[in-house]
């Protein structure tokens, strides 16, 4: 059904244009929860309609203070409602050029009441929506003039033209959802002691008839010539829609970590240890190749840190399935907006394969996805058995980024030094780290993207829980699997900035098996900005005028590859004396080496000179 909406609730429903669209609703056998000021208004169209078919809730939409606990009241009492439809407008004439008659108040609670109150009363009833799992709905009333203003009448025009913005934008932020966002943009409507405009049972007529085609933007009437007003309002809206498609290309793209490891190595238990390290706002999807294993899946998908699952069963993802690799992560990006992306692998899968199909979608679709790593589970106390019979083991362990060793806690020293050896023996230069019983560090499996960054809640590395709480019945053993360096440089001039070329050369040089991680926030001149990853090193790079401008940068290092994210949203909080904050996460041993190099200088300088200018590096771990 497109129209297929069972409980309305109805703002403005006591007069006018709702009065008439809620008996409609009704009639055609829908339930309205009438939302009005005036309660005795509110009493009669219950009587006239019954219980069983109407209620009412007085409400005053102006007062957008008490609109959050508006809203809880209204889903308590009726908790399937599954359309909320926004009434409401005031319309007054205003001569903005008269000192005797022109009223401000008047003129800005005619905009408060139908514009601000309209977009409070959204915001309150959002979160009821989203945690419905069947079609929902808002349905806004515009109007016409919202397109093409009527001079007399400035405040209700520009206030319905920024609603009608409004429902532009939410419309498209809401897209990849279940909700549906409906804009009523009606004519001069005649009403009680009215004479002038469209006939209500007219409109209302053609109103419904555009809701149960299944259409979000019912126009109705028009305003001066017709063609040429229909040909505005479609042409604004196609260049809208256009423009989101490119900002939506300027995003960053969506990191994507590659799990994989041969069978029953440990690489679900890994993803379940991670999860309470995350922020609660931060968005991890998951796509899980396997055979089955739907306990498992329910558990990661009901984890308040896993914010989508999609499942590509009954095949090995690197063969049969990879074609599906593609529409699976394309849709976990538009369903979920994730800020990162795990693939967990079957036991079988090759991940050098996954590794180039993510890097082709890279380049077929600029900004989508990006390759962050590859991280392989080895389950130490049998990996020596298999290695010598599977093929596909060691070729897990080859082409891989990051070695994790899991369930060595009960093998002997012997034991471990063999897996090393044979390890040793694929002849590869990768880091290699321990597990502590299935856990290991997020910044380690994850490094700190713009995202996870941003969204940090300040559990961090510094106090040593690691962003969680539970006790694994030691002194954080794994703590030495991994050593961390905080480097902090500051400047006695104001709103200092990094050598970009210097950091960059670090960046080239830092060796796989010493650095893990390295990650940070930063100031850069618009004058010499970085490049925006390792692979534009010998890209031209936009450079801004000679204004002294300055951008901040969200710095994520791993593996060799790196990228600089520009962030608005850090420059808002930033400390005005710091050019950088940069933690390097390090193997085990290598922090007085890596912490006498920094502070020798060369590698994190400002771009302004040495005078007033302050390294302090310091080990957290």
């Amino acid at each position: 059904m497109s129209f297929p909406y069972k409980h309305f609730l109805l703002i403005g429903a006591t007069s006018g244009i709702g009065r008439a669209m809620a008996d409609r609703l009704i009639e055609s056998g829908a339930k309205v929860t009438a939302v009005g000021r005036r309660q005795d208004r509110l009493d009669e169209f219950v009587r006239q309609h019954g219980e069983d078919k109407a209620s009412a809730i007085a409400f005053d939409i102006s007062k957008t203070d008490q609109a959050p606990q508006f809203a809880k009241d209204a889903f308590t009492a009726h908790p399937d409602i599954d359309c909320v439809f926004l009434n409401a407008g005031v319309q007054r004439r205003h001569d903005l050029t008269s000192q005797e008659t022109f009223k401000l108040d008047e003129f800005l609670n005619e905009v408060h009441v139908d514009f601000t109150s309209v977009v409070a009363l959204a915001h309150a009833f959002l979160p009821y929506l989203t945690a419905k799992t069947e079609p929902v709905s808002f349905i806004f009333t515009g109007t016409n003039l919202a397109i093409v203003p009527a001079c007399p009448m400035p405040a209700y025009s520009a206030a319905k033209a920024a609603l009608n913005v409004f429902i532009l934008c939410f419309r498209e932020q809401l897209k990849s959802t279940n909700i549906k966002v409906i804009e009523l943009s009606p004519p001069a409507v005649q009403k009680v002691g009215r004479k002038v405009g469209m006939p209500m049972d007219q409109f209302i007529n053609e109103a419904f008839a555009g809701f149960q085609e299944g259409k979000d933007q019912v126009v109705v009437g028009s305003v001066a010539d017709e063609k040429t007003f229909h040909e505005v309002l479609n042409k604004r809206r196609t260049m809208f829609e256009n423009l989101s498609k490119k900002e939506k290309k300027k995003m960053s793209p969506i990191p994507i970590t590659i799990v994989t490891g041969f069978l029953g190595s440990g690489k679900t238990t890994l993803l379940l240890n991670l999860i309470p390290q995350l922020p609660k706002n931060y968005r991890l999807a998951l796509l899980k190749n396997e055979f089955g294993d739907v306990a498992i899946d329910s558990q990661l998908a009901s984890t308040q840190s896993i914010s989508g699952v999609r499942e590509l069963l009954n095949g090995c993802i690197c063969c049969n399935l990879v074609g599906q690799l593609s529409d699976a992560l394309n849709q976990l990006r538009e369903e979920v907006k994730p800020d990162r992306i795990v693939i967990e692998t079957s036991g079988s899968a090759f991940p050098a394969t996954l590794a180039m199909e993510v890097n082709r979608l890279e380049r077929e679709q600029p900004g989508s996805f990006v390759l962050d790593g590859v991280i392989s589970v080895i389950d130490v106390e049998n990996w020596e058995g298999y290695e010598d019979t599977s093929y596909t083991a060691k070729l897990q362990a080859k082409y891989t980024d990051l070695i994790i060793f899991n369930k060595w806690e009960k093998v002997s020293e012997r034991r471990y030094d063999l897996c090393l050896d044979r390890v040793g023996d694929l002849e590869v230069q990768t880091p290699c780290v321990k597990s502590d019983k299935g856990r290991v560090d997020k910044d380690v499996l994850l490094g700190i993207d713009g995202a996870l960054f941003a969204k940090d809640d300040g559990a961090g590395l510094a106090d040593g829980h690691h962003g969680h709480d539970h006790d694994h019945g030691h002194k954080h053993d794994h703590q030495s699997e991994v050593e961390v360096l905080s480097v902090t440089l500051k400047s006695a001039q104001p709103e200092p900035t990094v050598d970009a070329s210097a950091l960059e050369q670090l960046l080239l040089s830092a060796p796989k098996d010493e650095v893990y991680r390295i990650k940070g926030i930063m100031r850069c001149s618009t004058q010499s900005p970085p490049a925006e990853s390792s692979d534009a090193l010998n890209e031209p790079r936009p450079v801004a005028p000679q204004d002294g401008t300055t951008r901040h940068y969200i710095l994520n290092w791993a593996f060799g590859r790196w990228t600089f994210t520009p962030s608005d949203v850090v420059a808002e909080t930033a400390d005005p004396g710091v050019a950088a904050r940069i933690t390097f996460i390090l193997a085990r041993y290598e922090s007085g080496k890596w912490k006498k190099k920094l502070e020798a200088g060369g590698l994190v300088q400002t771009g302004e000179g040495n005078e007033g200018v302050e390294l302090v590096v310091e080990r957290l771990v």
